[in-house]
This record gives structure tokens, sequence and C-alpha cells, in this order.
């Protein structure tokens, strides 16, 4: 499901991703359309990990995105992205707990108490991870794909996409190269080295994208890399 055009006013089905602490400083605005910029952002930013990470508690896809929507109006009305502090934590932690917290208010709500959750609710995946572990994996892998997307948007911007297009495969998988280095040269009216040079521009660019949407959750040096670190364990996982 598409993200809404405003998740923060209406809250109605939406997107999502990383802790964005520039997103939750506007959100603590006192004007409210740029409070309420900051919410969709955040909103934007964490849809899709909190709608698979509902999934692994039991509930079917259609479900999790109602019980998603649930839970983002809850939150904001509870101001619990304006509550978030980046000394006492990410924010994911934060989420994960608020989550768990409304899905036993959901099953209290739905069944009485002395029947079990669904089987498998809050076990593992088939692929052997626990909802945490999936949910940062979903963090880790929209992270990388709004990078890849304005990577994108800048080769777009600059009438290289098909370029773009051809070199992408290699970026994420270093081991991978470009069909042909004599090949795309040919195609594109460049030499070789012109194009293995476009490979490492690229490479180089994709890294300083996913480095600065990093760094804008973080407050120190120290912290950046360790979110990184975290970054490719949970994308690896």
């Amino acid at each position: 499901m598409e993200p809404p055009s405003s998740l923060a006013q209406g809250l109605r089905p939406g997107a999502f991703p990383s802790t964005s602490w520039s997103a939750i400083w506007l959100a603590r605005e006192q004007e409210p359309t740029t409070a309420l910029a900051g919410l969709d952002r955040l909103c934007r930013k964490y849809w899709l990990p909190i709608v698979q990470f509902i999934q692994r508690h039991g509930h079917n896809a259609v479900a999790a995105e109602e019980l998603a929507q649930q839970f983002l109006t809850r939150a904001v009305a509870k101001s619990l992205f304006t509550r978030a502090d980046p000394e006492r934590g990410r924010l994911r932690a934060l989420l994960v707990t608020a989550l768990r917290n409304f899905l036993i208010d959901v099953q209290r709500a739905q069944r009485p108490p002395t029947v079990p959750l669904p089987e498998g609710a809050g076990q593992l995946s088939a692929d052997g991870q626990a909802p945490d572990q999936e949910f940062d994996r979903r963090w880790a892998e929209a992270l990388l794909e709004r990078c890849l997307t304005e990577l994108e948007r800048d080769y777009a911007r600059r009438g290289r996409l098909e370029l773009f297009l051809r070199l992408e495969p290699c970026l994420q998988d270093r081991s991978r190269q470009p069909a042909s280095h004599a090949a795309l040269a040919a195609e594109f009216g460049l030499t070789e080295g012109a194009v293995k040079a476009e490979v490492y521009r690229m490479r180089q660019r994709f890294r300083l994208l996913v480095r600065e949407e990093i760094a804008a959750t973080v407050n120190t040096t120290a912290e950046l890399e360790e979110e990184l670190r975290h970054l490719f364990r949970a994308f690896s996982s």
C-alpha cells in the first residue's frame, strides 16, 4: 500500500524506515504546519517495518496495515515521536517497545485472557528471524532503498539515467561488475577508463548518501560508525 499524502494529519495507510532526529525536531515545533511535516516524514519512514513487525506477530497483511494505522494514530496522539531523545537511545528501540505494548492491548481487546495468541505469533519467521530482527532488516533495506532512489534521481537530473541503470547492479555487491566495460564504453561514447571511474564515483556517492542518512539519526562520529555497522549487520542477517 502506498503512503497517504499526510499520515500525520489523517493517518490513513502509508509507507516507512530510520530514526531521523531532524524530523523529530520538526515534529516538536510549535508551528502546526512545520510540526505536521516532521510527523508525516517520520510516519512515512517507519511504515513498512511496523507493518511487517505486526505480521510477524500473527496478523495477515490487511489486518497488519489497519493495525499499523491505529498504532501510528495512537503514537501521534500520545506524542511518542516528540518524546524521543537521542541521548536515551535509538527511536527504533522506542518503537519496538511501544509496538509490543500496542499489540498486547489489541490481543486483550479482541480475545478473552484464556485464549492464546495465534500460533507462531512473536516466534521466528520461516527464515529464522525474530520480529525484532525482521524490523531491523526492513529498516536497513528501506534506508538503502531511499539512498539508491536519491542516487538514481541525481543521474536522471544529469541526463545519465540509462548509464545508472546499467551500472547500478554493482553498487551493493563489489564482486559484481557491469557486463562489459568495453561494451558500455562503446554504447555511451566513453573510454573504458571513464566507465571504471564512473563505477568508482557511483559507489562513493552511494556510500556518502548512506552516511548522510545515518548521520541525521545520531549525535557523534562514534554513534555514526556503530549505526553503520548495525545497518550492514541487519541487512546481511
